[in-house]
């Protein structure tokens, strides 16, 4: 969708991403750059950064200077890991105005699951360094430490009144026992454990366990408060909630504390455990002795294979026979090649010249057509059989060869389905060497005779000709067209190059459209439609997990599917669907619902700010789908992605530094996922043939003295009645720099601006204290026009929005000043007494009014993944303070969501590997960053523009250059 005036930043460190991802504790400088389509005035005052919780919350502050429009902060907070939306305020600006950025705080091992920790209580110190401590040590302390604290906390209950407090020192005494003194000068002692007494020597055991150290499992709070500690050999610990005191009176304002907390964990050359806080004092855990050494276990067996019977292998066995003359040393069979024959059928060709023939499966005969039956699940891929021979020992040492036969996939050995161990004979008299005779199918079965009089069964196994040429079968996705719909999860973000539908693609030959854009939910994506620019063969919608709770920060009632009133959740899907029905009606479109997410699981389900849960939510996903006959994937209920498991989530969730947030799928989590959609598309999605359907005639037609008229669905309206009017149209379907509106019809209704529209966003001021029918108020008539139209939602800045259709767009040139609208006729002209009579379309010569004309622009494929294309730009712009520009023609070649690599012109480029493109792709350059790094691009641009023409300057000092053919690289 257009957007209207915008104020926006870009993290320096990261210009592609929404969001950005730091550790608890980390306080390495944040770096971000203003952006606004106003100027921003650079008065040297200071910006105030400002980060919010998702439930609206206000949790830190700060302020800063804003130089040369770039803003850098520290957190220098230790907040809750979590998502937080980020504003910056500067100049009565606010950064962004519309869309949102966040910063994901993720867990720190240092601070484990703490809350906020700037300003702790005694409770909090003595139970933080206690439970850091247990970690390291192998005495069994629960015991004292939970009757010391509860003792001390009971006799200090007065003293510890609206105290916070420190570790202020410690020391070990004579006898070897830990004091604490703290910094409101009580202390606590942990004794020295005791030596035990020797005991008698025993006799020797059983193989044991391995032994395990006694640490902290986990730390949780009971019903009343207190804290109770649990550790890893079943034991807890219970440390009473102290007496909270009165609340005294305010004081007077301090320096910021410091908060205590472990810093690190060494070990000294002794072995001793030395832990260091961050007030520079440390502790020192002397090292314990070493315990014994278990007694080795017994080797384990390994497993045979069970489909076998002990007489079928009995069977490969020969007698031993007379005693003989020494005969010459026997040679081993052994397998030379496998091939297949001109049949299909499998040939295994031994040393000894013996070739076995393992035949292909007939086929049936045809029987008679049956009724047609339900569609039945994808048969899995037939599979060759190989056959190998090694030689090895038998479990009783005796000498031999194994032979092992394997299923086949994509020529690697799979499935082992068969093996046998022939012993190597004895020397004796004249003996014969063991052949295969022949074999024989019996039903698809294979029995193998040998010369001895043994004979092997093999059971029935499906064997399909092996393709030698290496391809495989052609997927029924292949060249299919799929759009995908979605947020982060179908976005590539930071977890993963390469998402869910990639991988099908991948496999499949499918021809994916990434329509993922992160932190977007229903509610954002009503007008979803729009960004569909050609008739895929399916449409897959995946989102909702934001709608649960980070849409803008705040949660919208979730509402029912049943009534999907305006202004709530279900309102939002059911817009969103219809939407996408009436553009696509004869599209197969499929709805997936949110994938569960540590917080919120099938296994545990929490309500959000607005009382539901994620599982309520996906039943009204799930409800709305079904009542516009769309299939479903519950991915909710059925994806087997059980991120409650820590297991699963650092499998399926965790990025390459091992940190995880039970949300955002890793690679491994996108590749499981993907068999499980792909399935679902086959079976629900792919209906063999593209229909067609009627589309609106949206060729623009002309009125005659330079009016045309142009059948056109905006991408969004939106009505605030103390504001504005918004119509939002692309500049495909109107090129308001050259052209003017005169009129908008819809069914009964219309709307006239007399005055012309000047911007690409076009919409109506209204003003409600001059009087109604006023030449610059069209409230009555803005107000009338809507009437026509169905409210799907209401937003507190734009106030209700509409559901678009096509409505006709009558306009023209806008030096054409002898056009102006009229009430009553489609225009009229000044110079005229009566209105114009339109003349007959076939026979005028119409200017072209919309940017349409153009030919599109073929890519060259370079093999590599990326494109290469030739183009005239529409624009080519310089601001050195701020950007370089290349703007491109949208129909011409479509750049969404696309990565720019390289721009050339003549003998001169521009490589930019990090910018994101879109039909209005730039690359920013820093002249203040040190040449040569990664976001100072200055210099390559002063080399490219050299070989330019200067066209003009712009009143803001931005240069144009006159327009050149230029090659764009692009992936």
């Amino acid at each position: 969708m257009r957007r209207n005036l915008i104020n926006n930043y870009r993290f320096l460190d990261f210009p592609q991403e929404t969001s950005i991802e730091i550790k608890q504790g980390d306080f390495t400088p944040i770096t971000v750059k203003l952006d606004s389509t106003e100027t921003i005035k650079d008065e040297g005052k200071d910006a105030k950064v400002i980060l919010i919780n998702t439930d609206n919350e206000k949790v830190f502050e700060t302020s800063v200077p804003a130089k040369n429009k770039i803003i850098e902060f520290t957190i220098n907070k230790n907040l809750p890991k979590g998502r937080y939306f980020l504003e910056i305020v500067y100049n009565q600006m606010k950064f962004p105005s519309k869309d949102y950025k966040t910063i994901i705080i993720n867990g720190s091992a240092s601070l484990g699951s703490l809350k906020e920790i700037n300003i702790i209580s005694a409770d909090d110190v003595k139970n933080r360094f206690i439970s850091e401590a247990k970690k390291e040590l192998s005495a069994d302390i629960d015991q004292l430490v939970s009757e010391k604290l509860n003792k001390y906390v009971t006799e200090n209950q007065e003293d510890l009144k609206g105290q916070s407090i420190s570790i202020a020192s410690h020391e070990f005494d004579k006898n070897g026992n830990l004091n604490i003194i703290f910094s409101d000068e009580t202390s606590i002692q942990i004794p020295k454990g005791k030596d035990g007494r020797d005991g008698e020597n025993g006799r020797n055991g059983n193989d044991g366990q391995d032994g395990h150290s006694v640490n902290v499992d986990h730390v949780e709070y009971d019903e009343d408060g207190n804290t109770v500690i649990h550790f890893n050999d079943g034991k807890s610990a219970i440390i009473k909630k102290g007496v909270q005191g009165e609340r005294g009176e305010d004081g007077l304002n301090g320096k910021d504390g410091i908060s205590v907390s472990i810093k690190n964990i060494e070990t000294d050359n002794s072995g001793n455990k030395i832990v260091n806080f961050t007030d520079g004092k440390s502790v020192t855990i002397p090292k314990g002795e070493r315990g014994l050494d278990g007694e080795d276990g017994n080797d384990g067996k390994p497993f045979t294979y069970s489909d076998f019977t002990q007489e079928q292998l009995e069977s490969l066995k020969g007698k031993d026979g007379n005693d003989g003359k020494q005969g010459a040393d026997g040679k081993s069979i052994t397998i030379e090649e496998t091939t297949t024959n001109n049949q299909g059928d499998k040939e295994v060709h031994f040393s000894d010249g013996t070739i076995l023939i393992v035949p292909k499966g007939q086929d049936g005969k045809q029987g008679e057509a049956g009724k047609n039956g339900e569609n039945g699940t994808n048969g899995q891929d037939g599979k060759s059989v190989t056959v190998t021979s090694e030689r090895e020992e038998d479990e009783e040492g005796n000498s031999g060869i194994k032979f092992t036969f394997y299923h086949e996939i994509d020529g690697e050995k799979a499935q082992e389905i068969a093996s046998s161990f022939i012993r190597d004979g004895k020397d004796g008299k004249d003996g014969t060497s063991v052949e295969i005779d022949h074999t024989e199918e019996i039903d698809n079965d294979l029995k193998i005779y040998f010369t001895n009089g043994k004979s092997l069964f093999l059971p029935k196994t499906k064997v399909i000709e092996t393709n030698t040429s290496g391809s495989t079968e052609v997927s029924q996705l292949k060249d299919l067209v799929g759009v995908f719909i979605g947020d982060s999860i179908t976005e590539v973000n930071l977890r993963t190059e390469k998402n869910y539908h990639q991988f099908i693609a991948d496999r499949t030959g499918l021809k994916n459209i990434n329509l993922g854009h992160s932190g977007t939910g229903y509610q954002d994506r009503k007008n979803a439609f729009t960004e569909v620019k050609e008739t895929p063969d399916f449409i897959i919608v995946f989102l909702g997990t934001n709608d649960y709770g980070l849409v803008g920060g705040k949660t919208r009632e979730l509402g029912t599917a049943k009534e999907h009133k305006a202004g709530t959740v279900a309102g939002s899907i059911y817009y969103t669907l219809l939407q996408l029905s009436n553009s696509f009606p004869t599209t197969p479109i499929g709805v997936m619902t949110p994938i569960p997410r540590a917080e919120c699981n099938p296994f545990k389900e929490v309500a959000n700010s607005k009382g539901y849960t994620l599982g309520q939510l996906t039943e009204v996903i799930k409800e709305l789908a079904s009542s516009f006959s769309f299939p479903i994937l519950d991915l909710y209920n059925e994806s087997n992605l059980r991120v409650w498991n820590e297991t699963v989530n650092k499998t399926f969730f965790s990025l390459s530094n091992g940190t995880y947030d039970g949300l955002h799928p890793n690679a491994k989590g996108h590749e499981y996922l993907s068999y499980m959609i792909e399935r679902f598309i086959e079976d629900k999605l792919v209906v063999g043939t593209r229909f067609d359907y009627e589309h609106v005639d949206t060729t623009p037609t002309s009125l005659g003295d330079g009016v045309f008229k142009k059948a056109i669905k905006p991408e969004g309206m939106f009505w605030k009645t103390t504001q504005s009017f918004i119509i939002n149209v692309t500049a495909s379907d109107i090129d308001l720099d050259k052209f003017k509106l005169l009129k908008i019809k819809y069914k009964n209704y219309q709307i006239i601006d007399p005055s012309g529209i000047l911007s690409g966003s076009p919409y109506w001021y209204t003003l409600p204290n001059y009087a109604d029918k006023d030449k610059f108020n069209r409230t009555s008539d803005v107000n009338e026009f809507v009437k026509g139209f169905e409210v799907m939602d209401i937003t507190e800045s734009r106030g209700n929005e509409y559901m678009p259709d096509y409505a006709e767009f009558i306009y023209t040139l806008k030096t054409n000043t002898d056009v102006v609208a009229d009430i009553d006729k489609d225009y009229i002209l000044k110079s005229a007494a009566q209105p114009t009579t339109p003349s007959n379309p076939s026979t005028s010569t119409p200017t072209s009014p919309t940017t349409n004309t153009k030919e599109k622009v073929t890519p060259v494929d370079n093999g590599d993944g990326t494109f290469t294309a030739t183009i005239t730009p529409t624009k080519i712009s310089w601001k050195q303070d701020q950007s370089f520009m290349v703007n491109i023609d949208g129909e011409q070649l479509d750049l969404t969501g696309k990565q720019v690599k390289k721009v050339e012109f003549g003998d001169y480029s521009i490589l930019n590997p990090n910018t994101t493109a879109s039909n209005y792709f730039f690359w920013y350059s820093v002249p203040t960053s040190a040449e040569g790094t990664t976001y100072n691009k200055t210099p390559d641009i002063n080399k490219f523009v050299a070989g330019l023409t200067v066209d003009k300057t712009e009143h803001d000092g931005r240069i144009v250059y006159k327009l050149v053919p230029v090659k764009i690289t692009y992936k």
